[in-house]
């Protein structure tokens, strides 16, 4: 939420979304809803993950299904919105009007005049090599962007971890204000960067993807790969009652959270968002920061 309410702050427009970004909006909604049951009763086990697992599964096929259908349109590059319906087709060029027959010139080669221009007019050159070489510049470039967030990503465990051993602080108070943040701020430039350019779909997708990737995928991957270890640590050393209430309690907060937000994004999504709801949006942000803080110290 603190990366959609960024693009928000810094679109210098009122954002309006299209249908692509109510579906990914509304399929966030339904996942939280589903994850919070499933928390709250107690079913966040190996079947449950399992469950995530294959739920995930199902909503990779059906956004690629979506987008190969023309369901999912993508946003035009250097349009958006409403704009995209009044880009004018390209018309060919026709000689002959009076007869209605369109006649090209790579069909129809006429011998000059003394009034032909001596340089052609369009040259020919092969129309699908810029497009080639546009294409694998920028699929190299979300290789490299990867492989550099992955090391990041690495380099920023470690630290963080050696950090906290060094100031004597809970790795967990570590993970929840610097790692959250850090691991975060792509996500915040590419809201940033796709609200200024006027992507708002993009910028939902980004969104809502990233949480579903976290409630569904890893999530799943959390609960079957640790259900077993949990229960034998717990056999074997059950937790002090008040560090389990905290626990609980920091958990159930941490749901409600999740699943307001997949309101709000819904809302957003389906009524227009404006700079004030985005500087909004950034201050619950920062609350909900400020909440688990609280919590930790205490």
């Amino acid at each position: 939420m603190g990366a959609f309410a960024l693009g928000l702050l810094f679109n210098k427009n009122p954002a309006l979304f299209d249908l692509s970004a109510k579906i990914y909006s509304g399929a966030l909604f339904a996942v939280s809803t589903i994850f919070m049951l499933l928390a709250f009763t107690g079913l966040l086990d190996m079947a449950g993950g399992i469950f995530f697992l294959v739920g995930f599964a199902i909503y990779v096929v059906s956004i690629c299904s979506a987008i190969c259908d023309g369901i999912l349109a993508p946003t035009l590059e250097g349009h958006a919105g409403g704009d995209i319906e009044n880009v004018p087709l390209p018309v060919p060029r026709t000689d002959h009007q009076d007869l209605n027959v369109s006649l090209y010139p790579s069909v129809l080669q006429c011998h000059p005049t003394e009034g032909s221009p001596l340089l052609p007019t369009s040259p020919c050159t092969d129309p699908t090599s810029p497009q080639q070489t546009r294409t694998g510049y920028h699929a190299l470039l979300v290789f490299v962007g990867s492989a550099a967030v992955v090391i990041a990503a690495y380099a920023l465990a470690k630290s963080a971890t050696s950090l906290a051993t060094s100031f004597q602080i809970s790795d967990t108070l570590i993970e929840v204000t610097l790692v959250s943040m850090l691991t975060t701020l792509p996500e915040k430039i590419i809201a940033i960067v796709n609200s200024w350019r006027n992507h708002t779909t993009i910028m939902t997708a980004a969104t809502a993807g990233s949480n579903m990737f976290l409630l569904a995928l890893c999530v799943g991957v959390v609960l079957v790969g640790g259900s077993q270890g949990d229960a034998d640590a717990d056999f074997k050393q059950p937790p002090d009652t008040g560090t389990r209430l905290l626990t609980d309690n920091l958990v159930a907060f941490e749901v409600w959270t999740v699943w307001t937000c997949s309101i709000l994004l819904m809302v957003v999504a389906w009524t227009g968002g404006r700079r004030w709801l985005g500087g909004l949006l950034f201050g619950f942000y920062i609350a909900f920061i400020g909440v688990e803080l609280s919590f930790f110290k205490r």
